[in-house]
């Protein structure tokens, strides 16, 4: 970030191990004036790029990933399983043309593995577990849950959990 003048192209590559993780959500925001690109979700590394002809300085989250662990019993303590690179970094000047040093700051990011769950309660993990979710996120007093189904660590069980869960167990 560098005050008064905005991020003119930032590319970051994430890396992360998939002997232990599948990447299964990615939520990245949009700058204004900016075009985002994200690759695949079966890509690793997983690349966005932002880019724009009229900077804009941003401070905050560019983006939430959600990774879903294979097996939570195989997870290594003390591993550090995902990584984040700055591939591209180019800023410029008020007057759009002179390339400028920036500075910005890579987050420790909050890595929160998510796991499927039996939602429904009727002891195997399946699709209709992710059905079941959905049909709670928009009744939840109908359909009731007794584990915790805010799967992508957002704050707020939704439609998106349920996706997710559905692309864990499919």
């Amino acid at each position: 970030k560098v005050p008064d003048n905005g991020i003119l192209c930032l590319k970051l590559r994430i890396h992360y191990d998939t002997d232990y993780l599948d990447l299964v959500d990615a939520e990245i925001v949009k700058l204004f004036g900016t075009m985002s690109n994200q690759g695949n979700l079966n890509a690793n590394p997983f690349v966005v790029t932002w880019d724009t002809e009229n900077p804009s300085y941003k401070t905050g989250k560019l983006m939430t990933l959600t990774f879903a662990a294979k097996d939570l019993e195989t997870l290594p303590a003390g591993e550090e399983l995902i990584t984040v690179e700055c591939a591209e970094l180019y800023m410029y000047a008020a007057d759009g043309r002179t390339p400028i040093d920036a500075e910005y700051k890579m987050n420790q990011p909050d890595v929160y593995v998510a796991s499927p769950v039996d939602a429904d309660g009727n002891g195997s993990v399946n699709t209709d577990d992710a059905l079941y979710l959905l049909r709670h996120s928009m009744l939840p007093e109908r359909y009731p849950v007794d584990v915790d189904v805010d799967l992508n660590g957002d704050g707020v069980v939704d439609g998106r959990d349920a996706e997710m869960l559905y692309k864990m167990v499919s």
